[in-house]
């Protein structure tokens, strides 16, 4: 649907809701478009005003953790880092309630996933984010944990893990698992998962860029080479062959680099 269809939808849900405030459908698709429109704190503020009288509503709850990982992902491209762990610290809080209400959807545990490995790229030091405790340990609580950098990407191993345990066929979750991995200096585990994200889907070639960056920090630089000359033979890319040129460096081949 083209931008100004999703207008044009808005307006008529708009409408819909003038003449009956009290309709929960028209009410969530609005937020919906509004975050496909990358409105996100609108969107968030609608799907919190549909918890308000059904707080387990599962649409708006899985609703909003897309929308503030959404809005983290923007903070953090902005570089406004204090406001990711925040948009981080939600996410948690809500699709935690949701894993709740429904604990056998996967999307649910790739979307926690999600908001415990967006730190991986942050400063140790400065990430620490309450987290649920019903999401730490089995048999936790109402209340909250402080987490540090480590503890936050361990829980995205955990609920990554849990989404394939419910849907172990689905290639991105394995990708996803490895890049967390990878950041806790797991890089067995890592190439573990790579492999089988490729066995998945080996036409992917990010995920060969992946493996190939796993091996490279391994110092494996003639595994590293064959990975991305093959995300190469894929999908024609800059960055990789910015990382294919570091790897030849390191080979000797000054002349290839």
């Amino acid at each position: 649907m083209v931008r100004g269809s999703y207008s044009a939808a808005r307006k008529a849900f708009e409408k819909v809701v003038s003449l009956e405030p009290d309709t929960v459908y028209s009410k969530l698709m609005i937020a919906g478009i509004k975050h496909k429109l990358g409105h996100y704190q609108d969107a968030i503020v609608d799907y919190q005003g549909l918890l308000t009288n059904n707080p387990d509503y599962l649409p708006a709850l899985r609703g909003e953790g897309e929308s503030q990982l959404a809005l983290g992902q923007t903070f953090l491209d902005q570089f406004v880092d204090k406001n990711v762990l925040d948009c981080v610290q939600a996410a948690l809080h809500v699709l935690t309630r949701a894993a709740l209400v429904r604990p056998g959807l996967a999307g649910t545990w790739r979307l926690l996933g999600e908001a415990g490995s967006m730190c991986s790229v942050l400063p140790g030091e400065m990430v620490e984010v309450m987290v649920p405790s019903k999401l730490v340990r089995v048999g936790g609580g109402d209340e909250g944990e402080k987490m540090d950098k480590q503890g936050l990407l361990e829980v995205a191993v955990r609920c990554y893990t849990k989404a394939l345990v419910l849907d172990g066929d689905n290639a991105g979750v394995w990708h996803d698992l490895a890049l967390v991995q990878a950041a806790l200096q797991q890089m067995d585990k890592a190439v573990q998962a790579l492999r089988k994200a490729i066995s998945l889907s080996p036409r992917q070639a990010s995920t060969w860029v992946s493996l190939g960056l796993v091996y490279a920090k391994q110092e494996d630089w003639a595994l590293a080479q064959h990975c991305l000359v093959r995300a190469l033979q894929l999908e024609n890319s800059a960055l990789c062959w910015t990382n294919l040129g570091v790897v030849y460096l390191n080979l000797g081949e000054q002349t290839l680099a």
